[in-house]
């Protein structure tokens, strides 16, 4: 191979190398944006709740900042307070 061919292939390649470096960048710091008070690295986050039931309020807007212990969603009570008044009534009787 000439110095020539061997020339045009590198700068090829170091241009490729390049291009890919820039698109991985851009994802990376698309994907994963940051702060100076933290960083982001899911698109999704499970909220996991401590008791089941059916949704009757949002409490919350898309993209609303959140804290740890804002109130995020309701859940219908009624079928908590008929199983407590079930309780109440079977200690009743007991």
């Amino acid at each position: 191979m000439s110095i020539k061919t061997i020339k045009y292939f590198s700068t090829i390649i170091v241009a490729i190398v390049a291009v890919l470096a820039g698109w991985w960048l851009w994802n990376y710091y698309m994907q994963s944006p940051w702060t100076r008070d933290g960083k982001i690295r899911a698109e999704k986050v499970s909220i996991t709740p401590q008791v089941s039931g059916r949704i009757v309020e949002l409490n919350i807007k898309d993209n609303q900042l959140v804290n740890a212990g804002d109130l995020l969603l309701t859940i219908d009570k009624k079928p908590f307070q008929i199983a407590e008044l079930n309780a109440q009534a079977q200690l009743a009787k007991a």
